[in-house]
This record gives structure tokens, C-alpha cells and sequence, in this order.
């Protein structure tokens, strides 16, 4: 009933709001095209509540529709599938974000992103963040260089020579 209910494209932005977020939280599988609808929603709370409703779902539907929102033709859709695909923290996220790391606009939300869920296919963007203005993002990047350090430290100490002082 509630997947029908987004179907019909109601107006009432609360009511589809909370839809989502029911949806969302029963885990209702059946309901992911209709709650990707909103996924891209121009209204940033009905959006974020799409993609959080998609997570709920399992990295599986999160994965099938929020990478091709990093092409989308607005910034604030793809800064929140980024933060979206961070949320997963799934291992098939980590090239979609990569991805959004090489793009100047989605780099800060793709460090961050990244960094949630620690992968050693990310220390380019890791290293980024630790040279960062931002405090919170430096903090998050050290402690994913620290939980996977074993895997990285050969790849680090070949970049040693070429890292800046403050990353060291």
C-alpha cells in the first residue's frame, strides 16, 4: 500500500517523507524502484530520506541505483549520493566513490565517504583528507589509514620521499 502510495507521485511532501522512511525501515525490498524515484528529488529532505530508505534496503538496492546519480546534473544530488554510498560501507562502493573523489565538486564528500568504510584501494583519497583543511575530515582519514595500516604501509613507505610534512 505504501509503495502505491509513492507511486501515484503524491504532493504532500511530509506524507512522502514518512513513506519513505516506513519503507525504509520494514525493509521492504519490493518498494526500491519506487523509492529510487525519489532518489534524485530536488527537495533535499525527501532525497535524503530516498537514499537513507535505499541503504536500509541493503547495499544490493543501494548499488543498483544511487552510482548513477554521480552523473547527475546537480551538484546537490550527486554531493548526497556520495554521502549515500558511504553509508553502505560496502567494498563495491569504494569505485563509484573513487570516482567521486577525482571530481573536484564531490572530492570533500568522497574522502569522507571513503573513510567511513576503510579500503586500501583509497589512499590516494585518505592521503588528501590528512593534508585537508577540514579537522573532522583529517581525523576521519587517520583513523582509516590506522585500521588498515598493514595493508598500506608498503605502498606508503614507497611514497614516503614525496609525501608533504604535514601528511607525515
Amino acid at each position: 500500500a505504501i509503495t502505491k502510495f509513492l507511486q501515484t507521485k503524491p504532493s504532500d511532501r511530509s506524507l512522502v517523507v514518512r513513506a519513505l522512511e516506513a519503507l525504509g525501515n520494514l525493509k521492504a525490498a519490493q518498494a526500491t524502484g519506487p523509492i529510487a524515484g525519489y532518489a534524485a528529488s530536488a527537495d533535499s529532505e525527501v532525497r535524503q530520506h530516498a537514499l537513507t530508505a535505499l541503504v536500509r534496503l541493503g547495499a544490493d538496492a543501494a548499488l543498483s541505483h544511487i552510482p548513477q546519480l554521480l552523473d547527475h546534473a546537480s551538484l546537490p544530488v550527486r554531493r548526497s549520493a556520495v554521502a549515500a554510498l558511504g553509508m553502505t560501507k560496502a567494498a563495491a562502493a569504494v569505485p563509484h566513490l573513487l570516482k567521486a573523489f577525482a571530481v573536484d565538486e564531490t572530492r570533500a564528500e568522497a574522502i569522507g565517504a571513503l573513510a567511513s568504510a576503510p579500503d586500501s584501494r583509497a589512499l590516494d583519497a585518505y592521503l588528501a583528507g590528512l593534508s585537508a583543511r577540514d579537522a573532522l575530515l583529517r581525523l576521519k582519514c587517520r583513523q582509516a589509514v590506522r585500521q588498515i595500516r598493514k595493508a598500506l604501509l608498503p605502498e606508503i613507505e614507497r611514497r614516503m620521499p614525496d609525501l608533504a610534512q604535514e601528511i607525515l
